[in-house]
């Protein structure tokens, strides 16, 4: 991620972010995910990239539906549909 930061690429780091995220969540860390997810989502909502923000909403809602919390999920997603 260095690299892309040194090169300002904001875009390329959001995404880099994210599939931590992803790992994480694969792996049952699901409190990291969630802050991998989430930094990729400030990051994406800074630089406009509502495509994104639509993937890290959606996968923010898939991990609490994994923790069990189905009204959170659910928050998630309809914001995603926004």
């Amino acid at each position: 991620m260095e690299i892309l930061r040194k090169l300002g690429d904001r875009l390329g780091e959001a995404a880099v972010i994210g599939n931590i995220g992803l790992v994480f969540d694969y792996l049952g860390k699901y409190e990291k995910s969630i802050s991998y997810h989430t930094q990729a989502l400030r990051i994406d909502r800074e630089i406009g990239n509502i495509n994104g923000e639509s993937e890290d909403i959606i996968n923010l809602g898939v991990i609490y539906d994994y923790l069990g919390q189905p009204k959170k999920a659910i928050e998630y997603y309809q914001e995603a549909l926004t």
